[in-house]
C-alpha cells in the first residue's frame, strides 16, 4: 500500500538544524513546524532592517514637518533682504548721481544686492527641492522604498529558517538530525500526502488473462 505521490522537503538556505519537532510515521498538518534551523543571524538582519526603515520614515517625516516650513520661511527671509537690498541700491545710485556719495558706497550697494539676489535664488531652489515633487523628498522617498524592500528581503530569510510541512500527510522518511548543517537541494524528509492510497502486487503471467476491471 503506497501514496500515489510523495513529497520532498528540503532547505533553501545553508543553516545548522537547531530542533526538529516530528518523528518519521508521524501525521503532520499543512503549516506544521518539520525543521528549525538556526535563525539567530536571520533575525538580527531583520532587526537591523527594521531599523532602518523607520530611520527613513523618520527622515521624509522631519522634511514634511520640519524641512519645507523651514525653507518656506528662509525664502520669505530672503526675499525681504533681497527687496531693501534693491532699494538700499536704488538710493546710492540717486545719490552717486547727485554727488552725495562715493564710488565705492555705490559697488558697496550693488554687491549687497548682488549677494542679497544669489541668497534669494538659493531659497527658491530649497523650497523646490523639499517640495511634494521636490529632488530632496524624491531622495528621501526611494531610500524609505529601498529600506522597506530590505526589510521583505529579510523578513523572507528568516521564514526559511523554519520548514514547514506544504500539505497534510504523513512522515514516511528523514534523513536529518539536529546539529547537522543542511544544505541547499537536499532531501531531509518526505511526506506521503493524506488522501487515497493505491496498492501495489505482482501476478503471475499465468493469470494474467483472469483479471479484469
Amino acid at each position: 500500500v503506497v501514496p500515489p505521490r510523495r513529497v520532498s522537503v528540503g532547505a533553501v538556505i545553508t543553516e545548522r538544524v537547531v530542533s526538529i519537532p516530528v518523528e518519521e510515521g508521524q501525521a503532520v498538518r499543512r503549516g506544521d513546524l518539520l525543521v528549525q534551523l538556526d535563525d539567530r543571524e536571520e533575525r538580527a538582519a531583520v532587526a537591523l532592517a527594521q531599523a532602518a526603515v523607520a530611520q527613513a520614515e523618520a527622515k521624509l517625516r522631519q522634511m514634511d514637518e520640519l524641512g519645507l516650513p523651514a525653507a518656506l520661511q528662509a525664502l520669505a527671509q530672503a526675499r525681504a533682504n533681497a527687496t531693501q537690498a534693491q532699494a538700499a541700491f536704488d538710493r546710492a545710485r540717486d545719490l552717486k548721481a547727485k554727488g552725495f556719495v562715493s564710488q565705492a558706497a555705490l559697488d558697496d550697494a550693488q554687491r549687497n544686492r548682488d549677494v542679497a539676489a544669489s541668497q534669494l535664488a538659493s531659497a527658491q531652489l530649497q523650497v523646490k527641492s523639499n517640495a511634494a515633487a521636490g529632488s530632496e523628498r524624491a531622495l528621501a522617498a526611494a531610500a524609505l522604498t529601498q529600506a522597506r524592500a530590505n526589510l521583505q528581503a529579510a523578513q523572507a530569510r528568516l521564514a526559511q529558517t523554519a520548514i514547514v510541512a506544504e500539505v497534510d500527510g504523513t512522515l514516511i522518511a528523514r534523513t536529518v538530525e539536529p546539529g547537522n548543517v543542511v544544505q541547499p537541494g537536499r532531501e531531509l524528509m518526505v511526506l506521503a500526502p493524506a488522501g487515497a492510497t493505491q496498492v501495489e502486487l505482482s501476478i503471475d503471467e499465468k493469470h494474467l488473462s483472469q483479471l479484469k476491471l
